[in-house]
């Protein structure tokens, strides 16, 4: 899915520009990676962490944009973890 590039109103223009995706998966492919347990290895080592109380699929579809966004922006060579409290989950914070 190809972010769409909006127009930046003319008072904004100095301060704000367009960042391609550095991600182009669908939002759909992203929620199912980070919905998917990866163990943590010493080879990855940048990561982005976020607790969602009932799962990322399950998230408010403003929530979801923020962290699909976050993919798009950080690229493949960041992880993002998402910890839950859903005790069959396995991304269960505890």
């Amino acid at each position: 899915m190809v972010t769409p590039q909006f127009a930046i109103p003319p008072e904004f223009q100095a301060d704000l520009n367009y960042v391609e995706s550095l991600d182009t998966r669908s939002d759909e492919e992203i929620i199912s990676s980070i919905d998917t347990y990866t163990p943590v290895t010493s080879e990855e080592k940048k990561y982005i962490w976020a607790f969602w109380h009932s799962g990322v699929k399950s998230m408010p579809g403003w929530c979801a944009r923020n962290v699909v966004s976050w993919a798009r922006l950080s690229g493949p060579s960041w992880t993002i973890r998402e910890l839950d409290s859903i005790p069959d989950s396995p991304n269960y914070v505890l």
